[in-house]
């Protein structure tokens, strides 16, 4: 099993693959680093023939983002036009140059083809410890003073581009009574948002600077370390950068109030629009299914979420009753047990992780935060919301779900359609 890097749900993939030929021959090497003697490869030499002559170049591997963004930086050309040997393919470039443009860090050229860097942009590749989408989030706050929450916003863009997450146990953990790890109400982003914003006062007043103190915390409520002083090295890093560049000014409050946590969330659409998905299963013990908005993957949320707990607790036990044993009867007249919307009609996820097998791919959404659709209709980009053709109203539909949903779902689904067609 192998981690890659999916260009398809741009995020990490594990994926059951054989070794390439260069591979093999490096273990070969490995094995026989103390004395000579003899390797035997335990597959056949058909299967042997049929092994790629070396792995995935690591220019493949990373997302297509940054690599644009550094090559229009450096040589001002895009990167299909370096002339390298490897190079991603020419359809997923093309949607890696969509959202940046949604994200405004490029801008085309007289020649619609060729495309060069907006000031943001500059700042982008200036920033390459924090995503794009990070980056944009936190200009929108910047911009926005109403929002008041410009210095979170660089705090949770960090934390969220950071590969490693800082939990050292599951913030699940089925073989535990008690755990560590607390849950928020808003979802995964804001319970490590919270965890880190302690992890600074601590280290600033509690400790006073000595590490000591600090890990010990650290190890009793199960963080990692090294991956929370990493991540405020970002912050700190970000801070100078833009500094650097005279985009800080001294009348940004900072404020962690737990109130404007919903204020976060606005700015964070502005950067992670292409990251939201819509709910289109019902709860259940298997966990909840959402759709991509503007892209044709089926998510499920991860078994590590703390949105699990906070979504069976609201929705499947509302009312006394129980969410799996309503019929289509009572689906049809909307009855108690139904009649509040749901609040996971849309989440923003941040990192997903891909598992392909022989039987398929399963995907899995990480970590992720309850969102209105409402700020989505308000922050996301127009060329994005009318790309995908993004309607509030639109009613979810997925085809997997129509047993389950049953003909009332149809019915208004029918009734919508009929109604913006005009028939």
């Amino acid at each position: 099993k192998k981690l890659s890097y999916d260009h398809d749900i741009r995020s990490r993939t594990l994926k059951e693959e054989i070794v390439s030929k260069a591979s093999a021959k490096q273990r070969r090497g490995r094995a026989g680093r103390t004395e000579t003697g003899r390797c035997y490869y335990l597959y056949s030499e058909m299967t042997h023939e049929s092994m790629d002559p070396y792995e995935t170049p690591q220019i493949l591997e990373r997302p297509v983002e940054e690599l644009i963004l550094f090559s229009l930086s450096v040589c001002e050309r895009s990167i299909e036009h370096l002339g390298m040997l490897e190079c991603p393919k020419k359809a997923v470039i093309d949607l890696a140059k969509e959202r940046l443009l949604d994200l405004k860090l490029i801008e085309r050229k007289d020649d619609e083809y060729e495309v060069t860097l907006t000031e943001d942009g500059k700042l982008a590749c200036k920033l390459s410890a924090i995503s794009p989408q990070a980056l944009r989030m936190i200009i929108t706050a910047r911009d926005k003073p109403e929002l008041n929450c410009f210095h979170r916003a660089i705090k949770l863009g960090a934390i969220i581009s950071s590969e490693d997450d800082f939990f050292f146990t599951n913030k699940k953990d089925d073989d535990k009574k008690e755990s560590n790890v607390s849950i928020h109400n808003l979802g995964d982003h804001f319970l490590s948002l919270s965890y880190f914003e302690k992890f600074e006062r601590l280290k600033k007043k509690k400790c006073n600077g000595k590490g000591k103190k600090l890990r010990q915390w650290c190890r009793e409520v199960g963080l990692i370390y090294h991956v929370l002083h990493r991540i405020q090295s970002t912050v700190e890093n970000i801070y100078k950068q833009m500094k650097r560049n005279n985009l800080l000014t001294n009348t940004m409050p900072q404020t962690t109030l737990t109130d404007a946590d919903d204020q976060l969330l606005k700015a964070c659409i502005s950067g992670y629009f292409s990251h939201i998905a819509q709910c289109i299963g019902a709860v259940d013990r298997k966990g909840l299914t959402f759709f991509q908005l503007g892209g044709n993957l089926n998510l499920k949320l991860g078994r590590e979420s703390c949105l699990n707990d906070l979504l069976v607790e609201e929705d499947d036990y509302e009312d006394g009753c129980i969410q799996d044993e309503i019929d289509s009867t009572e689906r049809e007249g909307y009855g108690d047990c139904v009649s509040q919307p749901s609040p996971a009609t849309y989440v923003l996820y941040g990192n997903l992780l891909g598992i392909k097998t022989h039987s398929g791919r399963l995907v899995l959404i990480i970590d992720a935060s309850i969102i209105n659709g409402q700020w989505v209709e308000e922050y996301s980009p127009e060329s994005w919301k009318n790309r995908i053709n993004f309607d509030i109203n639109k009613p979810s539909f997925c085809k997997e779900n129509i047993r389950n949903l049953g003909q009332p779902f149809l019915k208004r689904a029918w009734q919508y359609k009929s109604k913006n067609d005009g028939i």
